[in-house]
């Protein structure tokens, strides 16, 4: 399971950075950025792997409905890495998401990341409570109208590991774009390499896990 998520993960963020543009500016596109998105579904699969002193890694799959503007499913597979030393560990999280919409027609690759340092909180194996990433960049090409556009922003998501009474989990996430979706040139990439900016926690913590003690 653990090599089909990393396998799934990798994929995902190699698309989106293959097809992450120089972005060039023009005409205002009538395919609507992520903005409003939101994301509802199931956590198929779900491990953490935890040492003693509370660092470790936590991989997680979700699926389900992708609605407004984009309406459709979606796919999201994504890794969080917890290194450090106790009690301020660093946080690395990386995300690769698809959604197939029907309405309007398009596909949408993407991915996310963000480097939270020194928060007090550690990886668990188990726990009822669930766990939120906040303001994540994130970078996704959108594939509608035979046109390729790119778009940049934050998102908001909160993973609910299967069990204690939710046997398939729960996964929630909604987009803000911060840059809205621009049309690239002939519908191609630009071919640039284009790597999602990291954040740190500033004067709040986008990134939390549950503690141990609670």
């Amino acid at each position: 399971m653990l090599r089909r998520l990393i396998r799934g993960l990798l994929v995902s963020l190699a698309i989106t950075v293959a097809l992450a543009p120089v972005v060039r500016a023009q005409t205002p596109p009538t395919t609507p950025s992520l903005t409003g998105e939101t994301l509802t579904g199931t956590v198929p699969e779900f491990e953490a792997r935890c040492n003693p002193d509370g660092s470790g890694t936590i991989f997680w799959e979700a699926s389900g409905a992708a609605t407004v503007p984009y309406t459709g499913t979606f796919r999201e597979v994504g890794i969080a890495f917890i290194s450090g030393t106790a009690p301020n560990f660093t946080y690395r999280v990386f995300v690769g998401f698809t959604i197939n919409s029907n309405v309007p027609p398009a596909r949408i690759f993407g991915s996310k990341q963000i480097t939270v340092p020194g928060v007090p909180v550690t990886c668990q194996v188990s726990s009822s409570r669930p766990f939120f990433v906040q303001r994540v960049p994130y970078q996704a090409t959108i594939r509608a109208h035979d046109e390729t556009y790119h778009d940049a922003g934050v998102s908001n998501f909160i993973v609910t590991r299967p069990g204690m009474g939710l046997p398939n989990g729960s996964f929630s996430e909604d987009f803000t774009s911060t840059v809205g979706a621009t049309l690239l040139p002939g519908g191609d990439s630009g071919g640039s390499t284009t790597t999602p900016e990291s954040n740190s926690t500033g004067s709040s913590v986008p990134f939390a896990f549950p503690l141990n003690n609670e």
